[in-house]
């Protein structure tokens, strides 16, 4: 076989390549699917060309394409959601943190479940809660850590939700059952029912079976208010509620209420505590007459009231509506809103019962607009004594009487508030303190002392409160 040239071996090979031939030379190998074209210049040198296809319009090609458009999309999905987890994780922390610090307080609830205490607590927790709650919401609910966190934190709400009701039944019930106690004690130190009589109150004043009751002494602390049930809807800001602190064989641990303050005829009694709280199975009573302002009290079976728009006090029996005695205060005496404590609400003529017994706090033209304190004789309503003080009705928020002393609310309607002003009926003589009184819904419309639990009655902004009561 003769020899060939370079040029005529190149374009063999060329040859070879355009059929998708494939030859492999020294450390060179051409692969099918490649134009080749063999040149060879003048000084006897020979190139090859080689020239790729086109795959921009193949199948192939757009394939890569799509694949390229899903990763990118995958990239920016991967970025989106790392963003959302790293959001995620700082939110969970915060959660992390508010549940450790939510747990604290409910240890705490748990622990020192006392009357004062445990309602701030409860406060605290409600508060916590809502944070939580907010947080919660924002987490992704496709999650599965975040659906758990939401039924632990549903779980949890009901939980304290529920104990809070126990509780404020629980507080109720103890006070009522002290309160037992206290008569039974009362008639063991005053001798009831062996024939010895009691030892008179400083004023001589009559009061109920064991009235008058050993004095405990001076206020020097009011407790944060317990909130033991909410009656809801404007109308229902104002109101009174009370229990009767000698109440007749039978009626022991009954509740009464009323809501509003003008022309009131209806009080409702309730024969339990949890029916007072679940407000079921109330026995509705009807007064004679109707009444004015929220100082009306409910005293040995009997209601007290001012009637309305005048300067009269009522007696009324709960039980047959018969026996009923009426008497008019001094003719100068205000009513109807006139001389009343700063809410108004015809609030000029406020009822109290004490360990002393039965009084009227009111204020008289003869007396300047001045408050002017009258004991009273609960069987005629017959003013035993009176004393006039110096402080005008219309400056004070509401007042109430402990042990023959009247102490009033610097205000109704301020939250951090004070019992200010005070009159002691065994000395006359009065002066001014600054003891906290926490108004915790704003508006305190009536406040009553009951002797025999030692607590005072509120009714704030449609929040039935009572107050615990240090005395020394």
């Amino acid at each position: 076989m003769g020899l060939i040239s370079i040029a005529a071996f190149v374009a063999y090979v060329c040859a070879l390549e355009a059929v998708n031939a494939e030859v492999n030379f020294g450390d060179i190998t051409f692969s099918g699917g490649y134009d080749v074209v063999a040149e060879e210049s003048g000084n006897s040198s020979c190139s090859c060309v080689v020239t790729a296809p086109d795959y921009s319009h193949g199948e192939v090609y757009q394939q890569i394409i799509t694949l390229q458009e899903q990763v990118a999309n995958l990239n920016a999905d991967i970025t989106i959601q790392l963003n959302i987890v790293t959001e995620q994780t700082v939110r969970m922390s915060v959660i992390r943190d508010s549940m450790t610090n939510l747990t604290a307080r409910y240890d705490a609830l748990v622990d020192k479940m006392q009357i004062g205490v445990f309602d701030s607590l409860y406060q605290e927790i409600e508060q916590e809660l809502e944070i939580i709650v907010v947080l919660v919401n924002e987490l992704d609910d496709t999650n599965v850590v975040v659906q758990q966190i939401k039924e632990d934190l549903y779980n949890l709400t009901s939980l304290i939700e529920s104990y809070h009701e126990l509780s404020a039944t629980t507080i109720l019930e103890l006070q009522t059952r002290v309160a037992q106690l206290r008569a039974t004690i009362v008639e063991c130190q005053t001798g009831a029912g062996d024939g010895i009589e009691p030892t008179p109150s400083a004023t001589g004043a009559p009061g109920g079976p064991n009235w008058p009751l050993p004095c405990p002494g001076i206020i020097s602390t009011v407790l944060e208010p317990i909130t033991a049930r909410h009656v809801p809807g404007s109308g229902n800001a104002a109101g009174t509620w009370m229990t009767d602190p000698s109440p007749p064989p039978g009626q022991e641990g009954y509740y009464y209420f009323n809501a509003g303050y003008a022309n009131l005829k209806i009080i409702l009694r309730y024969d339990t505590v949890q029916d007072f709280l679940s407000n079921i199975r109330a026995t509705s009573f009807s007064t004679t007459f109707g009444w004015s302002g929220t100082g009306a009290v409910v005293f040995n079976g009997y209601i007290y009231y001012n009637k309305y728009n005048t300067i009269t006090l009522v007696k009324e029996n709960l039980t047959n509506q018969t026996d009923i005695i009426s008497v008019d205060l001094p003719a100068t005496s205000g009513y109807q809103g006139t001389y009343g404590y700063t809410s108004a609400l015809y609030n000029s003529i406020d009822l109290a019962v004490d360990e002393m017994g039965l009084w009227v706090i009111y204020a008289t033209g003869g007396n300047a607009g001045n408050i002017v304190i009258s004991q009273l004789d609960p069987n005629t309503l017959n003013i035993m004594t009176s004393w006039n003080t110096n402080r005008l009705m219309s400056d004070v928020g509401n007042a109430f009487m402990v042990c023959g002393r009247m102490y009033t609310v610097d205000s109704h309607a301020t939250k951090l508030n004070r019992l200010y002003y005070f009159y002691d009926t065994f000395d006359g003589i009065d002066g001014y303190d600054t003891m906290p009184l926490e108004i915790k819904y704003g508006q305190l419309t009536s406040l009553d002392y009951n002797p025999m639990e030692r607590l005072l009655y509120g009714w704030d902004n449609g929040h039935l409160v009572t107050y615990d009561l240090n005395l020394s």
